[in-house]
């Protein structure tokens, strides 16, 4: 992965804060200048980290709160991206 940008130069700047199977970085939306988490989930393909994407998508679609936080969810080959405003409370997904 090119360590200056994320999802095709959309985020930029990532900053690892969280390092482990579930990482987040700080970055830059270069659409929109805000700073945002991006949270990188690897290795989706595996059982276990499937189940970990599967709760945690039901969890972001069921409710509206978390919505309103979410900003974009890609997945690129065997890992995802859940992409959430830089708030506090988005620091853990």
């Amino acid at each position: 992965m090119d360590q200056q940008n994320f999802l095709g130069d959309r985020y930029l700047q990532p900053e690892q804060v969280i390092p482990g199977d579930i990482q987040a970085f700080k970055a830059v939306d270069s659409t929109t200048g805000q700073s945002v988490f991006v949270h990188r989930i690897n290795n989706t393909s595996s059982p276990e980290q499937a189940s970990v994407l599967k709760l945690l998508l039901s969890c972001l679609y069921r409710s509206a709160t978390v919505k309103e936080h979410v900003i974009d969810v890609q997945e690129h080959a065997d890992t995802c991206y859940v992409v959430t405003l830089s708030a506090p409370q988005c620091l853990l997904l």
